[in-house]
């Protein structure tokens, strides 16, 4: 897990639903939104996270994450 996804894994709060940030933040480039949506998506495997909403567009002809929304579980 990326440095990014585990900051906002750690400072959501259980229950909480978060919604991955975008513009003016380090996620507002779509390939390092889509690798941190994805470490998020892989927490949901291990039962830590409820991924909400996700959303896949075709970013030059690639599928990325470009939403994400969760809810931390543990």
């Amino acid at each position: 897990m990326g440095t990014i996804s585990k900051e906002l894994f750690l400072d959501s709060r259980i229950g909480e639903l978060v919604e991955l940030p975008r513009c003016g933040t380090a996620l507002e480039l779509p390939w390092v939104y889509d690798g941190v949506a994805e470490d998020i998506c892989a927490l949901e495997k291990s039962g830590k996270v409820e991924v909400i909403a996700r959303q896949v567009q075709q970013v030059q002809g690639e599928p990325l994450i470009t939403h994400l929304a969760f809810r931390r579980l543990l």
